[in-house]
């Protein structure tokens, strides 16, 4: 593809999410449903606490906003690649797959920063106030921010990817199924298959989907700190190669490329 056709899809991909400007609002809720939603709970019980669950609470709307919002959009986009006939007009160009799929990741992924950049300042807000117990919160919360950026490509890429060929139902519902896996189930399915399977499970579990490892909200609020360096980059290490296995896949599920 070349590059005047790259920026007309990456444009394309932007107008049509501007025109909806529900990004925009969520944008501007996520925050905000952050700072006032613990209000409606008996904080005065225990008002220390009160900071750290405006954090953990804009956090846990971000994964919402992520995996049930972007999802959709990026879903969206796909569909309208795929019914407008971009993607046929690339792939008979004979031009590279990712010069296609990536300007909808581009321009979901932009939105997904922007979405974040509030949730980051709201949580740098909430900081402790000693000097020492700030600067590990600060470490924390950008290990929090790596982890999901490296968590919501291979989401939204598949997404994507299955929304130029099915339902944008059918292309939200198998990456949150895929999420709701390793957020809710691998864990627990993990425990289950080392004991019954002892040998073959030690193997089975690295093809688990592990997203619940880059959820760290439970350190932020009971202030833990940051991981150490090598946990972390193992964590990150597992996440990569779920976001790239999942872009692959979705390479070879994107309608008209490589046909």
């Amino acid at each position: 593809m070349s590059e005047s056709l790259s920026r007309s899809l990456t444009r394309y991909c932007l107008t049509l999410l501007w025109q909806r400007r529900s990004s925009l609002l969520v944008c501007l809720i996520i925050p905000l449903l952050g700072w006032s939603l613990p209000l409606l709970t008996p904080w005065q019980a225990q008002a220390t606490l009160l900071q750290p669950a405006r954090v953990q609470t804009a956090w846990m709307l971000s994964w919402l906003s992520l995996v049930l919002f972007f999802l959709f959009q990026a879903a969206s986009l796909g569909r309208e690649l795929s019914s407008c006939g971009l993607l046929e007009h690339s792939d008979a160009a004979g031009r590279k797959w990712s010069r296609a799929l990536f300007p909808i990741l581009g321009s979901v992924g932009g939105w997904v920063v922007a979405a974040l950049l509030p949730v980051l300042a709201l949580s740098w807000a909430c900081r402790p106030a000693l000097a020492a117990e700030a600067m590990a919160w600060n470490v924390l919360l950008l290990q929090q921010a790596l982890l999901f950026f490296i968590s919501a490509p291979g989401l939204l890429g598949l997404a994507a990817a299955i929304g130029t060929r099915f339902s944008q139902a059918v292309a939200c519902l198998a990456p949150f199924s895929l999420w709701l896996v390793g957020w809710a189930i691998s864990p627990w399915l993990e425990s289950w298959l080392l004991q019954v399977l002892p040998g073959p499970g030690g193997v089975l579990i690295h093809l688990l989907p592990r997203y619940d490892l880059a959820d760290l909200t439970a350190r932020l609020t009971f202030k833990l700190g940051p991981l150490p360096t090598a946990p972390f980059a193992h964590i990150c290490l597992v996440l990569m190669m779920q976001s790239l296995g999942l872009i692959f896949i979705s390479r070879g599920i994107t309608r008209g490329i490589g046909r």
